[in-house]
C-alpha cells in the first residue's frame, strides 16, 4: 500500500511538470512567455522524471514523451507513454477507457545456481508484506529469500541438494522465522537468517506419502510456535504444530559447521 501511494504521488507531480511545460510551451507560441529561472527545459524535464520514478523509465521513452509535448502541446501523451507503454486501438473499436489500461512497473532478477544445470521452474513463490519479503522455491532445490529495502532488492540463496525428490511448495513461519518448503518425502525449514551459513536448518522425514503443498495456519498470538497445513497425493491434510523446543538438539563437537539436522517425522504429532 506504502509502494502505491508512493507510485500514485510520483504521478502526481509528473503530470504538474507536464502541465508546466505546456503552459509554457502555449505562452511562447502566442508570444507572452517571459524567461525565467523556472524554465523546465529537455534535461531538467529528464532530470527530473528520473527523480520521480528511477530505473523505471528509459531514455528513448523520456526523449520521445518530451517531443510529443513540444511538437503537439495540444494533443499531450498519456502518461503511461513515459514508460514506454502505449495505448493500441483497432480500426472499428474506439480506444480503452482509463479503467481499462494496465501499467506493469516491475524489477527482473533472474535466480540461478551453479549447481543447478537442468532447466528449472519456479514451483512457489509467496510475500511477507510485514517484513517486505518474497520468498521462492524452485522445483529442483533453490530456496531465494528477496529483502526489498530502500527500494532496492538483495536476496538469501541456499540450494536443497540431501534430496533427489522435487521441491513442491513452500511459505513462511511468522513466528519462528523460517522457510518451510516441502518436497516429495520431505519437509525442509530453513534459518534463511543464519550468518554462518546458508544451509542451516532441519528437515523432517520420512514422509508416509508424496507432499504437493504446504501452507502456514495464521494465529494471533506471539508464541515461539508455528502451524502448518501439509496436503499429500492421496488426498490426507496433516496439520504439523513446531515449536522453538523442536530446534533443541545435542550438537556434535565433530560439527564444525552448520547443517541441516534430520528430524524423526515419526516424532511429531501428525
Amino acid at each position: 500500500a506504502l509502494e502505491l501511494i508512493d507510485f500514485k504521488n510520483a504521478l502526481e507531480q509528473f503530470q504538474n511538470l507536464v502541465e508546466k511545460i505546456i503552459i509554457q510551451k502555449t505562452k511562447k507560441s502566442s508570444g507572452l512567455y517571459t524567461k525565467d529561472g523556472d524554465e523546465i527545459d529537455y534535461a531538467k524535464f529528464c532530470s527530473t522524471t528520473r527523480t520521480l520514478f528511477g530505473p523505471a523509465v528509459k531514455d528513448q521513452n523520456i526523449q520521445a514523451f518530451f517531443r510529443k509535448i513540444m511538437s503537439n502541446p495540444d494533443k499531450r501523451p498519456e502518461w503511461p507513454e513515459i514508460f514506454g507503454c502505449f495505448k493500441g486501438e483497432r480500426d472499428g473499436m474506439s480506444s480503452p477507457s482509463k479503467e481499462n489500461m494496465v501499467l506493469l512497473v516491475s524489477e527482473k532478477q533472474q535466480i540461478t545456481h551453479s549447481v543447478v544445470k537442468r532447466k528449472d521452474v519456479i514451483k512457489g513463490i509467496v510475500k511477507v508484506p510485514f517484513l517486505h519479503l518474497t520468498i521462492t522455491a524452485s522445483q529442483r532445490g533453490v530456496l531465494t529469500v528477496f529483502n526489498k529495502q530502500r527500494k532496492s532488492f538483495f536476496s538469501y540463496c541456499f540450494y536443497f541438494h540431501q534430496d533427489t525428490a522435487w521441491i513442491t511448495g513452500c511459505d513462511y513461519l511468522p513466528n519462528l522465522k523460517y522457510v518451510v518448503a516441502v518436497t516429495e518425502s520431505t519437509i525442509i525449514l530453513w534459518d534463511y537468517k543464519s550468518k554462518e551459513s546458508k544451509s542451516d536448518g532441519f528437515v523432517i522425514k520420512p514422509m508416509k506419502n508424496c507432499l504437493l503443498c504446504v501452507c502456514t495456519v495464521t494465529v494471533a498470538d506471539n508464541l515461539p510456535r508455528d502451524t502448518i497445513l501439509m496436503g499429500d497425493d492421496k488426498g490426507y491434510v496433516y496439520l504439523l504444530t513446531i515449536t522453538s523446543d523442536d530446534f533443541i538438539m545435542k550438537q556434535s563437537k565433530a560439527e564444525k559447521e552448520p547443517q541441516f539436522k534430520v528430524l524423526d517425522a515419526e516424532s511429531f504429532d501428525m
